[in-house]
């Protein structure tokens, strides 16, 4: 299962961007559920607590949690990643995404704030939402080893996937560096 949780409302514009809805659609056509939240970790922290409780304790709903992954967004401060790392004792991956905020729109405040964490917090950090989700996707489907998950990120990757043209020729370099033998 995928958690993806942002901040604030104004956070999910982020989550509805057309490239991460068509990865989000491709996870969910490979069998992972996909729940998408807005929990505020400074403006609500009872709500993130308990939204983090099935990981702490045995889940009367019946859903297996041992594969879950959190893809946490958050500008500013950004405390949710590490705020749900903690609450989940550090047993479920969270992936951070820095978001922009006011003064701010290159996300410097919010990746510092995620980056600069102590020893023994592991909160990874990823430049995007895209990423964060096939990077969720590949870290479930590896746990799982299911083979939906895993069949359908490698068909998505494979669809995605832009091929480069390499040239390959024989050089010998002489004393400048880069400079081909003709």
């Amino acid at each position: 299962m995928l958690h993806i949780i942002v901040g604030s409302e104004n956070d999910l514009k982020y989550v509805g961007d057309s490239k991460v809805m068509e990865i989000i659609t491709a996870m969910r056509a490979a069998n992972i559920r996909v729940v998408v939240s807005v929990i505020s970790a400074d403006r609500n922290r009872a709500k993130l607590d308990e939204y983090c409780r099935p990981w702490d304790s045995v889940d009367q709903t019946g859903i297996d949690h041992s594969f879950d992954v959190v893809v946490a967004a958050a500008g500013m401060a950004a405390v949710l990643p590490s705020a749900i790392a903690a609450a989940v004792k550090f047993d479920v991956p969270v992936i951070g995404v820095p978001l922009p905020s006011p003064g701010f729109e290159n996300c410097l405040d919010s990746t510092l704030a995620m980056l600069r964490k102590p020893s023994g917090c592991p909160v990874l950090v990823v430049d995007n939402m895209q990423n964060a989700l096939l990077a969720a996707w590949k870290i479930i489907a590896m746990a799982s080893n299911a083979g939906d998950a895993q069949g359908g990120y490698e068909a998505f990757m494979a669809a995605k996937s832009r091929k480069v043209k390499i040239n390959i020729f024989d050089a010998e370099l002489t004393g400048s560096v880069g400079a081909a033998k003709k």
